[in-house]
Parts: structure tokens; sequence; C-alpha cells
């Protein structure tokens, strides 16, 4: 299998950095994110959390991305059983509330 090559490499990219490219979020970190969160959510028969967080770089990646205030929005408003990854990987969106609008 390739996998273990594909996530040493993953490793490698987000090692010492908060993002993938540049000093913000760009799509290369919510697709990175998303192919974790799979992992995560045990829908890859054989894959899951296990063979994510001893890739400690990489885990912590998808937490700091799963903790951003606009992918928390944009989970807060999903099933449960779409949020079970999130939560196994130790991302808690219950404490997510919306800001009030200022008229």
């Amino acid at each position: 299998s390739d996998l273990p090559q594909a996530m040493v490499r993953f490793e490698t990219m987000v090692s010492g950095r908060s993002y993938i490219v540049g000093p913000r979020l760009t799509i290369a970190d919510i697709e990175l994110f998303c192919l974790v969160a799979a992992f995560h959510s045990g829908v890859l028969p054989g894959l899951g959390s296990e063979c994510v967080k001893k890739y400690t770089s990489l885990h912590a990646h998808y937490l700091f991305v799963g903790r951003l205030e606009g992918v928390r929005k944009f989970y807060a408003g999903l099933s449960t059983e779409a949020l079970e990854g999130l939560g196994k990987a130790g991302v808690s969106l219950k404490a997510y509330t919306p800001s009030p609008r200022v008229s």
C-alpha cells in the first residue's frame, strides 16, 4: 500500500507550520482536513483514528483546522452522525455558539 508513504509526505508538509501553503487557510488545508476526518470517522474499512494519530504533526494540523471558527460553524450545523469523526479525534463542537449579530 502507498498509504504509509503518503502519510509521511503529509506529515512532512504540515510539520512546524499552521497552514500547508502560506500564512492562511487554503483549499489544501481543507482537503487534508477532510481526508483525515474520513480516517477518524471510520468510513474507510481498516483505516481509523489510529492510522493518523501516530503522525503527530498531521494530527495536530487536523485539530487546528477543526477548531477554526469557520470550520466549527460549518460542522455545527451537521447531524450527530456526521460529527463522530471529529469527536473521536478530540474536536468538540458542542461549545460552539455563533456570535450574536450586531445591528
